[in-house]
């Protein structure tokens, strides 16, 4: 009842349509948001011009991803790598491109106040924590829940760079 022990995955490989005839959105890689969902600081070109017949082929996406786990009462261990793989061919005069995305993190983290991450474990993900006491001022009243949390994060994006053929990442 203390502990958490969680591994997952997924690897998923096909094509996507690439087209921006007729108001359709040509396909572009993944853009990429800070960690709390703020300032996003990777937007890709799209793999075709927008209104104008194919350049580029349909795109074929590789997602590569594998998290995991470990927690016991008040210190958990957490982390998560993905690498997504885009590739085409540019019509004419035939040139194929292959460009990846990676990223990873890895969170120690350490419950202060003393409640357990198993606790908060449900369904394969951890949910909103719970405190064992409510944060108030008088004598019933407790500190609440305090967590300290060192995270590493790391994105390469460097294979779409501004140096690449048009359309081709």
């Amino acid at each position: 009842p203390d502990t958490v022990i969680h591994l997952g995955g997924t690897y998923q490989r096909g094509s996507a349509a690439n087209s921006g005839v007729n108001n359709q959105t040509p396909y572009s890689a993944a853009s990429i948001q800070t960690e709390a969902r703020g300032l996003t600081f990777f937007t890709p070109q799209p793999f075709n011009p927008a209104n104008a017949l194919a350049v580029v082929s349909n795109i074929g996406r590789t997602i590569f991803d594998i998290e995991g786990a470990l927690a016991y009462k008040s210190f958990k261990v957490q982390g998560d790598y993905v690498q997504v793989n885009y590739s085409g061919t540019v019509i004419a005069p035939g040139t194929k491109f292959d460009r990846s995305l990676k990223a990873y993190y890895a969170t120690l983290g350490w419950v202060i106040s003393g409640e357990n991450y198993s606790d908060w474990y449900r369904g394969g993900t951890f949910v909103r924590p719970r405190p064992a006491n409510n944060f108030g001022w008088g004598k019933e009243d407790g500190w609440g829940l305090w967590e300290l949390n060192f995270r590493y994060s790391f994105f390469d994006g460097t294979d779409f760079n501004n140096t690449n053929p048009q359309f081709t990442g």
